[in-house]
């Protein structure tokens, strides 16, 4: 049988360290190994195309938005400049070489379906297009919230209004969608109605195969106490300025607001994803207990920032602070199994009772077996953890209630052998198989659908 071809649109792919990259290389090795052929138009800092096997090309586009000089553009359509790109995030330049390079990648392969993943948000917008042009079926996966469900910043009525109008648009016409939680989903249906939620699908992120037997072994007294947290710290530059600076910073926003419209998140705490109020609460865990103190470390794994030195050393537990820079997933996984405390924090949105976002980390801190201190607004992230049974919430920004819950989770750990129990039949569905599998056979439905 002659093998389906899938174009897969992605920014992010040929990172191993960022979460929409692990998830674009396993959803794409997935479809490789059932053996479909795909495409991968992605970006990176050369372009170039690699046919890397039989069943797997890739298109890079480079830093710049130049494509590849394998590709011949003098016929190949550009983006109408007079047809603006929907935000947030379009992304003008690579969302645009996307679309020529799709259109030569489909005259050269038998593309049978389309998949496009955002953000960017240009490319829902270059993914419906290209579906129309060539009467292919097509599926939308939103990594975050477009419009629905999310405050983004938009500079004007008519950016905003555009964004929605898109967003109706391309939900109507895909085949099927993709959301990345289930309340994420369920505010589409919502919005939408149930006769287009009936093509709407929940797949999350995933973890890696473990050996499930609950959180480690206690540590011994000569032991470090180790606390990590892995991926993204936001809104450290923000609770790192000077407070006269923070309050010039608002007016200002709020000027540039009343002159051109919101030009950033006005309604997220991205002051619950700085590490400040953590590293409050653990500093005031050592002077409670000196015990504590001698024998915790905090490690992020992440991007570095001076930041986070100042802070601890400001608080006196500079020692203790050790920040790795970004390593890549192979070795952070390896790298949990040593920890005691996993930290997991997400940013607030004001106003919203019941939060739909879950970072990806989450599944692999799950499929670790180990004690989560959640740190993290009433929603789906913080119910997932809980009901895995390794979650120890507290409130992202009650530094009396993070040291409490530390402490309490130290001595546990340290003194009385305790380890979380995992509830692993409710964790197994997040292995990375089972959502390979799911994945897949959308894509297959979908092409079924095509072939008739």
């Amino acid at each position: 049988m002659e093998n389906k071809t899938v174009l897969y649109l992605t920014k992010y792919y040929l990172s191993t360290r960022v979460a929409a990259g692990i998830r674009a290389d396993r959803f794409v090795s997935a479809l490789v190994q059932k053996g479909y052929r795909v495409v991968v138009v992605t970006k990176g800092e050369k372009a170039y195309i690699e046919n890397r096997s039989p069943l797997l090309q890739i298109c890079c586009i480079n830093a710049e938005d130049q494509l590849p000089a394998e590709i011949s553009q003098e016929s190949l359509p550009k983006w109408p400049s007079w047809k603006r790109l929907p935000g947030p995030d379009a992304e003008y330049g690579f969302s645009r070489a996307v679309y020529r390079a799709a259109q030569w990648l489909i005259r050269r392969f038998p593309v049978d379906a389309l998949f496009a993943t955002a953000g960017p948000y240009g490319l829902m917008a270059i993914a419906h297009t290209l579906a129309g042009q060539y009467h292919l079926p097509m599926v939308l996966e939103f990594r975050d919230a477009w419009f629905t469900g999310m405050e983004w910043p938009y500079r004007s009525y008519l950016e905003k209004r555009q964004a929605r109008l898109w967003e109706k648009r391309c939900i109507l016409d895909a085949q099927a969608v993709i959301t990345e939680t289930e309340t994420q989903r369920q505010i589409l249906v919502e919005t939408y109605g149930e006769s287009l939620g009936q093509k709407i699908e929940t797949i999350r992120h995933s973890y890696e195969a473990v050996a499930e037997k609950g959180g480690g072994i206690p540590p011994k007294p000569d032991r470090p106490f180790m606390i990590a947290y892995t991926g993204q710290l936001r809104g450290i530059d923000r609770m790192s300025a000077p407070v006269l600076a923070r309050v010039l910073l608002r007016a200002s926003r709020l000027i540039r607001r009343g002159l051109f419209g919101a030009c950033f998140c006005e309604k997220l705490r991205l002051d619950w994803m700085s590490p400040h109020y953590l590293l409050q609460a653990l500093a005031g865990a050592a002077q409670d207990d000196p015990e504590f103190g001698r024998s915790f470390q905090m490690h992020f794994v992440g991007n570095r920032f001076p930041a986070v030195d100042h802070w601890a050393k400001k608080m006196g537990i500079a020692e203790q602070v050790i920040q790795h820079g970004p390593l890549p997933h192979s070795q952070v996984k390896e790298y949990l199994t040593e920890v005691d405390l996993l930290v997991l924090s997400l940013y607030g949105i004001k106003n919203r009772d019941y939060h739909w976002c879950v970072p990806g980390k989450t599944y692999t801190y799950l499929g670790s077996g180990k004690a989560i201190l959640a740190l993290l607004p009433p929603g789906e992230a913080r119910d997932l953890v809980l009901q895995a049974g390794t979650g120890f919430p507290a409130r992202p920004d009650d530094i009396p209630g993070i040291q409490k819950t530390v402490l309490d989770l130290f001595r546990k750990i340290k003194f009385e052998g305790f380890q979380p129990r995992p509830n692993w039949d409710f964790i197994r569905q997040f292995h990375l198989p089972v959502q390979q599998n799911r994945f897949v056979q959308i894509i297959s439905s979908v092409i079924r659908g095509r072939d008739g």
